[in-house]
C-alpha cells in the first residue's frame, strides 16, 4: 500500500515538473501524464491481475518492458529532483550575489532529462 501511495506522489511530482512545462499540446500532455500514472502503478497493476510480479501467466517480455519503463520513471524522478536542487542552489547563490543566473531553467533540460531517463534505464 505504501508503494502505491509513494509512486503516485512521485508521479504527480514528475508530471508537474517534467511533462507540463514541455510546451506540447494539451492532448499529448494528458496522454503522457496518464501513461506515467499507469507506469508508476506498475507493481499494483501486475499484482492485481496476476497475483505476483513473476507470474508464469504474464509473458517475460512484458515483465521486462514494464520493469524498464518503471526504471525510467524512477530515473526521471531522480533527475527532476536533482535539477530542482540545482535550481535552488543557484537561487541561493544568486541572492547572495555570487552568480548571474541558472541554465537549469531552460526547456531543453526537460527534454534531456526525459531522453536520458529512457536511454539510461
Amino acid at each position: 500500500m505504501i508503494v502505491v501511495i509513494f509512486s503516485g506522489l512521485v508521479s504527480i511530482y514528475v508530471i508537474i515538473r517534467l511533462i507540463w512545462p514541455m510546451g506540447r499540446t494539451l492532448r499529448s500532455r494528458l496522454a503522457a501524464s496518464f501513461a506515467l500514472l499507469l507506469v508508476s502503478q506498475y507493481h499494483s497493476i501486475i499484482r492485481s491481475f496476476s497475483g505476483t510480479l513473476a507470474s508464469p501467466e504474464v509473458p517475460a517480455q512484458l515483465i521486462m518492458f514494464c520493469g524498464w519503463l518503471y526504471g525510467a520513471f524512477l530515473l526521471a524522478a531522480s533527475l527532476c529532483l536533482l535539477k530542482d536542487v540545482g535550481i535552488f542552489i543557484s537561487f541561493v547563490l544568486r541572492k547572495a550575489g555570487l552568480t548571474a543566473g541558472s541554465p537549469l531553467k531552460n526547456r531543453a533540460v526537460l527534454y534531456i532529462i526525459g531522453l536520458a531517463s529512457l536511454f539510461l534505464s
